[in-house]
């Protein structure tokens, strides 16, 4: 679960009825890895349980291992500026995540635009869309 205002994502156990902070600080935002700022799309990938979610005002997705104290920047900005070249985004929104091969696809709202990202690349390469539409 997102909780939008308090920058921070929850899981819940239906085993238990509770609910455990899995990635953010409560009430702090920001570009720090272990803030979040607008957290849009959200993927859990359910053979390692690791968390990924674009982190729209800061520019970034993030990928939150399990039990992990903060998150990894996988995609765009490390200090929270927008971009438009291939290893930035701008606005990311939402995210989907293959498990198998661990490719990612953001869609970039801002740039107009889709990105493929290889597991371990820096740079993510644009299969759809773009700033000259």
């Amino acid at each position: 679960m997102s909780e939008h205002d308090r920058y921070r994502i929850l899981k819940w156990s239906s085993k238990t009825n509770l609910t455990s902070i899995v990635a953010g600080e409560t009430g702090q935002k920001g570009p720090r890895a272990d803030h979040l700022n607008e957290r849009q799309g959200i993927y859990a990938d359910s053979t390692t349980q690791t968390v990924y979610m674009t982190d729209l005002i800061n520019h970034r997705v993030q990928k939150w291992p399990k039990d992990a104290e903060e998150d990894v920047s996988v995609a765009g900005s490390s200090d929270g500026d927008p971009g438009s070249d291939a290893k930035s985004l701008d606005s990311p929104y939402g995210l989907r995540v293959d498990e198998e091969t661990k490719i990612f696809y953001v869609v970039d709202l801002l740039n107009h635009q889709t990105q493929r990202w290889k597991h371990g690349e820096n740079e993510g390469d644009t299969i759809a869309g773009g700033n000259d539409m």
